[in-house]
């Protein structure tokens, strides 16, 4: 069971988050609550948190230098972060402190509820990175994201957002890591996966262009036209013509 902090300088927050979320349930067994980051410093010293939940803009100390100090005295502390801005500088502060989950407010608590399990979850027993298709470490719910890519492209409804419900992170979040992470947004790296695997179908397969995009998730056979074009250089069907055996 996991030792919890929430700092929040909001008590409408704080209140309504000890009520709602069924703590025990998610593994967590002792809460704290400090009104900000001054505070939330002083208790960790004799509370020692395995999880910190906190507030990104308080007064007297943000929730980004809250969680910095915290880290160098409590190195595998879990942290979440909330806030009501999607301020890019703040996602890629949480990114760079490896924070498990940034959750914007007004809080949905399925989403939150989310996160406090996969805390605890890596509280309890901390699992090595899985690996990108490069063979790099990465997070998680990236692993995850590409693996569901690829498993989904071909449906023309996945999207960033749809990716993000589905690893259950919020989208502004995903949408930074996943940057961070593979050096390409979502939707580049979809296109990308797409084009290739709709070159193998050119090929290899004696199917109709329109086909060939419905296969790869485009439901508009010029849309799909247009974008092949721009990252290969020729059309789909002189494509063909060229590379078709």
């Amino acid at each position: 069971m996991s030792k919890l902090l929430l700092v929040d300088d909001e008590s409408v927050t704080r209140r309504g988050l000890l009520r709602s979320v069924p703590w025990a349930a998610l593994g967590v067994s002792e809460i704290r609550e400090a009104r900000d980051g001054v505070e939330a410093l002083r208790l960790t010293r004799q509370f020692r948190p395995d999880i910190v939940v906190t507030d990104v803009r308080m007064p007297r100390l943000n929730g980004i230098d809250l969680a910095i100090e915290i880290r160098k005295r409590l190195p595998a502390v879990k942290l979440i972060f909330i806030s009501g801005y999607s301020d890019k500088e703040y996602l890629r502060s949480a990114i760079r402190l490896g924070a498990v989950d940034y959750v914007e407010k007004p809080i949905n608590l399925e989403e939150f509820t989310q996160a406090i399990r996969q805390a605890a979850g890596q509280t309890a027993a901390d699992v090595p990175e899985e690996l990108a298709p490069s063979g790099q470490p990465v997070n998680r719910k990236i692993a995850l994201a590409l693996k569901l890519i690829e498993e989904q492209y071909m449906d023309s409804g996945l999207n960033v957002t749809a990716l993000a419900d589905q690893v259950r992170l919020t989208q502004p979040y995903l949408s930074v890591l996943f940057k961070k992470t593979m050096g390409r947004s979502v939707s580049e790296y979809l296109l990308a996966l797409r084009i290739e695997k709709s070159k193998l179908l050119l090929v290899e397969e004696d199917i109709r262009v329109g086909e060939v995009a419905h296969r790869v998730g485009y439901n508009d056979a010029n849309a799909y036209a247009k974008a092949f074009k721009r990252i290969m250089g020729l059309s789909p069907a002189k494509f063909r013509q060229r590379y078709q055996r």
